[in-house]
């Protein structure tokens, strides 16, 4: 819908128009599949300041969509809050032997303070780590350290000594798994349906004034802005078919 207005203030002028897409309005239309809301409007207004020499004009555009979808990620499970991570050496395709080191190199967790700089052949010059995790435990782990380093960066002695205390309290701010996904992995094991917000904001303020540099050439200035954010509130555990804004 688009209406002009008349100002009182004459001889300014503008223009308001609006727009919007509802799934309640468009249920028997081209649109019946849309579970999204989306609402433009916006209106322009301009006229003289100093005339034959100074006017300004400025528009504003705006659209406000709400649009559903399913969103899926990995993931904390249960054993890596804990700090058991063992589940990533079978995630990359690999066993492990009696000693607990993972048969694939991928899924082998290692000291980060048994490393040591060398050179290897055909990867370059970077650290080598001797000492591996058996079986990816790491809250069952207790690393020696290393000796090169400063008595400030010793390690506390005891198993789990190489979980940061701040890490593991904010891995327990993520989400639990889904139970409800098929075929979950590691990396994909969690799913959830929600709103996604998506104000948008675009507005434009032009100020012109006439110059002397030639009789058919104006000078002027302009600024645009244009400010968008997005905002998602989700729910685990259930189906959303994905909304659209066609404003």
């Amino acid at each position: 819908m688009r209406a002009r207005r008349p100002t009182a203030w004459a001889p300014l002028n503008g223009v308001t128009i609006t727009t919007g897409i509802s799934p309640v309005l468009t249920k028997n239309s081209s649109h019946s599949g849309n579970t999204g809301l989306c609402n433009n409007f916006g209106g322009t207004v301009g006229g003289p300041i100093w005339k034959n020499k100074t006017f300004f004009f400025f528009d504003y555009d705006t659209t406000r969509a709400s649009n559903l979808g399913t969103y899926q990620a990995g993931v904390p499970s249960d054993a890596e809050r804990a700090g058991d991570f063992g589940e990533v050496c079978g995630a990359q395709g690999g066993t492990f032997d009696q000693n607990g080191k993972c048969s694939v190199a991928q899924g082998q967790i290692w000291d980060p303070y048994s490393g040591s700089y060398q050179n290897v052949e055909g990867y370059g010059s970077g650290a080598v780590r001797s000492a591996y995790i058996p079986y990816n435990n790491i809250a069952a782990y207790s690393s020696p350290g290393n000796p090169k380093l400063p008595p400030s960066l010793e390690l506390p002695a005891g198993a789990g000594n190489l979980i940061d205390p701040v890490a593991k309290k904010m891995m327990q701010l993520f989400p639990k798994p889904s139970a409800n996904m098929a075929n979950p992995t590691i990396y994909d094991n969690w799913s959830a349906a929600g709103a996604s917000h998506s104000p948008n904001n675009q507005f434009e303020r032009v100020h012109r004034r006439a110059g002397h540099v030639h009789r058919r050439r104006l000078l002027f200035r302009r600024l645009h802005q244009y400010r968008r954010r997005s905002l998602r509130q989700l729910q685990a555990g259930e189906e959303h078919r994905a909304g659209r804004c066609n404003a």
